[in-house]
């Protein structure tokens, strides 16, 4: 790929997700910084283009818990603030979008939402930026925020299989976007608590 058709792809994914991020931000009505706007911006343009899991050779088969621990262990402060940004915008992007599949792994999406967080939280105290102190604070909304996002690229038609998949993320993570979408579907919420505590 050229230089130049880089530039028009880049562009053109920004005129396709600006708009989406900006409707499930006020459907949400979820306020977050314009840094922060623009990080997930940006992280939604990345992962269109390549594929998001870690290529790196130290990080293949590696469980999350052994990834961050692998971050913490390295010397060098810009290689630890890469490779702990990686891990916690992988982590972001894999809630956000695919929190299904995550049902079948024995880690589920609060374990995911841990290792996320604490990578940001890691990268807060090391660096200082507050953009990653946000994302450690409300790494939960975030992950709502793409999960919104994907929700609009998939637009998907069978209503049954989504209640499940939002029962089982209201669940899950409590998240107030997946509450007021089964409200909205005449879902009892005290069904899904008593459910979920058997």
């Amino acid at each position: 790929m050229s230089q130049n058709e880089a530039l028009v792809l880049s562009s053109n994914l920004t005129e396709l997700f600006d708009p989406i991020l900006k409707e499930v931000l006020q459907s949400q009505s979820v306020s977050i910084s314009n840094h922060s706007y623009v990080y997930l911006l940006n992280l939604l343009e990345s992962y269109a283009l390549i594929d998001f899991e870690e290529n790196s050779e130290a990080y293949k088969n590696k469980m999350l818990s052994e990834r961050l621990l692998l971050a913490l262990q390295i010397d060098e402060r810009y290689k630890q603030e890469k490779s702990l940004k990686t891990l916690g915008e992988n982590v972001l992007f894999r809630v956000g979008f695919f929190s299904s599949s995550l049902k079948r792994k024995i880690a589920g999406v609060k374990f995911h939402i841990d290792i996320g967080r604490s990578a940001y939280t890691h990268l807060y105290n090391s660096t200082g930026k507050p953009a990653y102190e946000e994302f450690s604070d409300r790494f939960h909304d975030y992950a709502d925020i793409l999960s919104g996002v994907c929700e609009r690229l998939n637009m998907s038609t069978d209503k049954s299989a989504d209640i499940l998949s939002l029962s089982d993320w209201y669940s899950e993570t409590g998240s107030n976007e997946a509450k007021k979408k089964l409200i909205e579907n005449g879902v009892s919420l005290s069904e899904i608590k008593k459910a979920s505590n058997q």
